[in-house]
């Protein structure tokens, strides 16, 4: 329903912005009155960043390669992710077993722990 928001947003760029430069205009569809003004060249900075982040995933800065590298990076995290549980995973199994063993009374030896594992 268009009375539910009687705004509408107009995107534009200034000469020389780069890519990421963009200043929405917040306009009153009914009375053509002026609501809001973002400006790209005086933005906070978290708003800069974040303009940047979309800049850069969409590839509005470098194109392909800033494409690939976001990519990249948020597979990374998936990597990471997956290969930290796998890791805590196979050592919990082990000292799991290990208190299994002693539990039962077997002379158990305990198992070898580097100085990253502790």
């Amino acid at each position: 329903r268009p009375d539910d928001y009687p705004y509408v947003d107009v995107t534009k760029w200034y000469p020389g912005d780069d890519s990421r430069g963009r200043t929405i205009v917040t306009i009153n569809a009914y009375t053509g009155e002026v609501a809001r003004v973002q400006d790209s060249r005086h933005e906070p900075g978290g708003t800069a960043a974040l303009n940047l982040n979309r800049s850069l995933h969409f590839g509005q800065v470098y194109g392909m390669p800033t494409q690939v590298i976001a990519a990249l990076g948020s597979f990374s995290v998936l990597f990471q992710t997956f290969s930290g549980l796998a890791i805590w995973w196979i050592r919990y199994r082990k000292t799991r077993r290990v208190k299994a063993k002693a539990k039962l009374g077997a002379k158990v030896e305990q198992p070898d722990l580097v100085e990253a594992d502790i």
